[in-house]
């Protein structure tokens, strides 16, 4: 018993085995410093200590400000806490995936996670992964959280091009109808020709919307129809505006 109620000794065993804290001495299990220590150490842990612990509001928060994934280990009435799962938020949105699904479909709550990690919004209802507001919230903080929206905000323009005047990348994840809106594919060009190949054929068709491409960047020739490729006078015009876009003709 005297070293299973030795802190150092026990705290060695959770390290690797969170479950190890079963055996530890009811005392030890009832400590707060003690317990918290070991939840930092191995978030299981937190299935085996005291009751009375894993009952208690001011140390559920600050075991999830410590370990914002531990609240994927609490009691049930702690994920359906806004005042619990916001201090978990604060350290790290993606704890969202562990809220109760009511807090899920918050606006504020899903909106302090995607503030702190963009891409939570993959975990907010779908109401929510539909509100204009959380999701211009989320692009403009990682441009990739646009994969997570509703099929409506990829086909709106304004929460588009807030993404992919960040990241040219994020128009594989824009509404097809948008795929062939030259002004959307201009501004993701201007961070990466690269991403021409999820542009409609229709874009990489137009004669004059490639040249204007080519011109910005002479890489987007690479990305133009296998027709135009092919076009002697369409690579001659290419070329004369961009010499350096001969390394990209056929």
């Amino acid at each position: 018993d005297a070293l299973r109620g030795d802190a150092d000794v026990v705290l060695a065993a959770v390290r690797l085995d969170g479950a190890a804290l079963a055996h530890a001495t009811e005392k030890l299990r009832e400590d707060r410093g003690f317990a918290l220590a070991a939840v930092k150490a191995n978030v299981s842990a937190l299935a085996h200590i005291s009751k009375n612990l894993r009952m208690n509001q001011e140390f559920i928060e600050a075991i999830v400000c410590a370990r914002p994934h531990a609240l994927g280990h609490v009691e049930d009435i702690w994920r359906a806490s806004r005042r619990v799962v916001m201090a978990a938020l604060e350290s790290c949105g993606f704890a969202l995936q562990f809220a109760d699904p009511r807090l899920r479909d918050d606006k504020e709550v899903v909106l302090a996670a995607v503030r702190r990690s963009a891409d939570a919004l993959a975990f907010a209802s779908e109401e929510i992964r539909g509100d204009r507001d959380v999701v211009l919230a989320a692009v403009k903080a990682s441009p990739s959280a646009l994969e997570h929206a509703t099929k409506p905000l990829k086909e709106d323009k304004e929460v588009v091009l807030a993404a992919v005047s960040q990241c040219g990348f994020a128009l594989k994840y824009v509404a097809d109808s948008l795929r062939a809106e030259h002004e959307v594919v201009l501004t993701a060009v201007r961070t990466s020709a690269s991403i021409l190949e999820y542009a409609d054929k229709s874009v990489r068709e137009s004669r004059d919307f490639m040249l204007a491409l080519v011109e910005m960047n002479a890489s987007a020739l690479a990305y133009a129809g296998k027709s135009l490729r092919e076009d002697k006078a369409f690579v001659l015009q290419a070329v004369g505006a961009r010499g350096e876009a001969l390394k990209c003709a056929e």
